[in-house]
């Protein structure tokens, strides 16, 4: 077992959305979320082909999300904004953490319960990606 790993999915970080419903009662996740899942899946796997690296304990995740600043901003805003601020804006943290948890559940630890710590960090950035380290916690 691994005591930390870390990976890259590059572009937007999309937001766990909520449950859809079909016409019967059926629930299903939409295809936006779905899609955004198995690419986190699939960059996790790319970094580490052996699989679960956490299958049992205590662990943390800090997620860092970076967030393209619009090309319209001028460029001495845009300045601003990498050097003294941070993207308040929707989506909320909270849903940008548990699409990566759920993404993560069963692939790089057995399941979301061990997390016991998490941090997110909202940055605004050139280029939009998510930066995840997940972490064995010692008791």
């Amino acid at each position: 077992m691994s005591d930390s790993v870390y990976f890259i999915v590059p572009g937007e970080v999309v937001p766990k959305q909520r449950p859809r419903f079909t016409r019967t009662g059926h629930t299903y996740t939409p295809k936006k979320t779905h899609d955004y899942e198995s690419k986190v899946k699939s960059a996790y796997l790319t970094e580490y082909p052996a699989g679960m690296a956490f299958k049992e304990g205590p662990i943390e995740i800090v997620l860092n999300v970076y967030f393209q600043i619009p090309q319209s901003f001028s460029k001495k805003k845009q300045e601003d904004l990498l050097l003294h601020h941070y993207p308040t804006k929707k989506p909320d943290s909270d849903n940008l953490l548990k699409s990566i948890c759920d993404a993560l559940n069963g692939v790089a630890y057995t399941d979301d319960s061990q997390i016991v710590c998490a941090v997110v960090n909202k940055i605004w950035s050139e280029s939009s990606k998510a930066e995840i380290t997940i972490r064995a916690v010692e008791k």
